[in-house]
């Protein structure tokens, strides 16, 4: 059981509310299902308040399934169907109770839920199936311009200091006065810096600080050997680089050692 797990119910936008109150207003100045007798502004009032229940009770009750099924093995069908039919029932309902009370008619009987609780049903399934793949369209254009945005590379401000010819695949660099030794795959070059500035733009690279000035790539580490109580790491260029006592637990954290 997920103790975590909560259902929470979110307003609507404000483009959801402007919508439905314009539909309301378009189909109670059109009149359908022989409301057209009753006058303009009561038919207007009457079909938009009528499709903000709809709303309410479609969009949570199909939200609620997905919810209490999230972690269930449940057919597609199913998770369709079912809250369409509980969806429709507490419309039917709600629509009988408004529209007695809205035309001063006598209670609801079992013959008005008969008449209204199919029509309900119908509409309630080809609405919310066009919905449904209308969100999935706007869902699929908004995965593809994800995907279509370029990713940043990692310490992409600190290698755009270093000459174009490097690369971009870092190897180590060790503070040597006032500038830093930048090592990569294809070079070496002296780079006027503050080592704890370039922690900071290489916060995101796969590398880390193993001695008060020596910083390494962890790819770029080939093997690790201790002379004594002294920890030494490999490159695969050569290089050996010392890993001060401060820093063992944390090159044993990320797994070199």
């Amino acid at each position: 059981m997920n103790l975590k797990k909560r259902y929470q119910i979110k307003l609507p936008s404000l483009l959801t509310l402007s919508f439905i109150a314009v539909l309301g207003l378009v189909i109670g100045y059109l009149g359908p299902f022989g409301s057209f007798s009753m006058p303009l502004v009561s038919r207007m009032v009457y079909w938009t308040v009528s499709l903000f229940l709809g709303y309410f009770i479609y969009y949570h009750t199909y939200k609620f399934t997905e919810w209490y099924f999230a972690e269930k093995k449940i057919h597609k069908l199913i998770k369709f169907i079912v809250p369409s039919l509980v969806s429709a029932l507490l419309l039917t309902l709600c629509l009988q109770a408004f529209t007695s009370l809205f035309f001063k008619m006598p209670g609801s009987t079992i013959g008005q839920f008969l008449t209204f609780f199919p029509q309900v049903f119908l509409v309630g399934l080809i609405v919310t199936f066009i919905s449904s793949q209308f969100h999935k369209n706007i869902e699929a254009e908004d995965t593809q311009k994800v995907s279509e945005v370029p990713k940043v590379k990692a310490g992409k401000t600190f290698l755009d200091r270093l000459p174009h010819q490097l690369g971009d695949e870092l190897h180590c660099f060790v503070m040597e006065d006032h500038y830093l030794n930048v090592t990569t795959a294809k070079g070496e070059h002296m780079l006027l810096m503050r080592m704890k500035d370039a922690l900071v733009e290489l916060a995101d690279y796969d590398g880390l600080q193993v001695h008060r000035s020596w910083w390494v790539a962890r790819d770029a580490v080939e093997r690790v050997k201790k002379n004594g109580r002294n920890v030494i790491l490999v490159l695969e260029n050569g290089k050996e680089v010392p890993v001060s006592r401060t820093y063992v637990n944390k090159i044993k954290e990320v797994g070199l050692l």
